[in-house]
């Protein structure tokens, strides 16, 4: 249980969460500042946020009112008291079958992961049984080929109707059987009954832990590793999450090591400079926490929440 009380303070006491703004004791100077009462287990604490602090905390709060939180009361100007009740998670581990995972990889260029995720399979957690690829000119076939793997290539233009085009993938993947599915460089958009059956797992050039204020995360799209050496980031890192609807945004699996960024040499483009960055980060990053990934989710070391928007290691409880 969570109680809120708003309170405006003038002296130097203030949010213990904020990076900035501190005096010689380390708290934010800040004249509204609220006191948060947090209950759990018979202990209770108090502890003292900024506004800015305060205000994520509400946003938070607001989209777990939107979902199963029990709420007492209502947050506004002219607060009073207000109580949150939590309510138990049910989670599950993702793959919990004493058979290797069977995974199914999806592709569309050169498939320098596909090959480590394939080469991590050595470890008898995982099998790669199926390759799909939406480009005819992607390494899948060769791939495929090389590594005795069933491979299916469809371009996307030459189907009409999106509909029918997953529909053929989905007939495709129920053959083989499929757990979990690995979007190795994978530059299509998947819906349907792909996206809501399977367990997707995806890696992505950049810490999705970073924050924008607003709560959303910082570096997502294409162009995450340019944006984040403009903005001045010492370190890059990947990120595996699963898949959702929305682009970059589902729970995250793991966090590779960072890298370096460095300086950007005088006669190089940023673009450029990005590009060598995100090739490096590949090497260090993906090509290691993919199959460390597919590894603990055929070990069962992540669980899940029936919503699929939470996701913890095992390490962790």
């Amino acid at each position: 249980m969570i109680k809120i009380k708003k309170s405006t303070i003038l002296d130097s006491g203030g949010c213990v969460s904020c990076p900035t703004k501190r005096d010689s004791q380390g708290f934010v100077i800040d004249s509204k500042v609220y006191e948060i009462e947090l209950k759990s287990r018979g202990i209770t604490s108090i502890i003292r946020l900024c506004t800015d602090c305060f205000e994520m905390l509400f946003r938070l709060f607001t989209e777990l009112k939107s979902s199963d939180m029990s709420v007492a009361g209502e947050i506004g100007s002219g607060l009073g008291e207000v109580e949150y009740r939590t309510p138990k998670l049910e989670l599950t581990p993702i793959y919990s079958d004493i058979l290797p995972m069977r995974v199914a990889i999806f592709m569309s260029g050169k498939g320098s992961v596909a090959r480590e995720i394939i080469k991590g399979s050595s470890s008898g957690l995982y099998e790669v049984a199926f390759i799909f690829s939406d480009n005819y000119d992607s390494a899948a076939r060769k791939i495929g080929k090389d590594n005795c793997i069933p491979v299916l290539t469809i371009d996307y233009n030459s189907i009409r109707g999106q509909d029918h085009y997953y529909g053929l993938i989905s007939e495709e993947i129920e053959k083989y059987a499929i757990d979990t599915i690995a979007y190795a460089g994978y530059m299509g958009i998947v819906k349907g009954s792909i996206l809501n059956r399977y367990i997707g797992v995806n890696v992505h050039p950049a810490d999705l832990s970073i924050l924008n204020k607003d709560g959303s995360r910082k570096y997502v799209g294409a162009h995450a590793v340019k944006d984040a050496i403009l903005a001045g980031e010492k370190y890059i890192r990947s990120t595996t999450h699963l898949v959702t609807k929305e682009l970059d945004s589902g729970p995250i699996f793991e966090i590779s090591d960072p890298v370096l960024v460095g300086n950007i040499p005088d006669k190089l483009s940023v673009d450029i400079f990005a590009d060598i960055k995100q090739s490096e980060l590949k090497e260090e990053g993906d090509f290691k926490i993919f199959p460390k990934t597919l590894n603990r989710i055929a070990q069962g070391r992540y669980l899940i929440d029936k919503d699929k928007s939470i996701i913890v290691s095992t390490e962790s409880l």
